[in-house]
């Protein structure tokens, strides 16, 4: 058992993000409009540090 755990530790909570946006392109219409759509599996990440 802790085997199989220590094996599978960096898949079962691996998150996948389609992208990592800006402030400055969270206003962007086009970007606005893919995250407002909340698909199954289409994560994004807001990095206030990104220009």
């Amino acid at each position: 058992m802790k085997q199989r755990i220590a094996n599978e530790i960096k898949t079962t909570f691996t998150i996948n993000y389609k992208r990592v946006i800006s402030f400055t392109e969270l206003r962007r219409p086009d970007i606005i409009s893919e995250y407002a759509r909340r698909a199954i599996g289409e994560k994004f990440v807001l990095n206030p540090n990104r220009v």
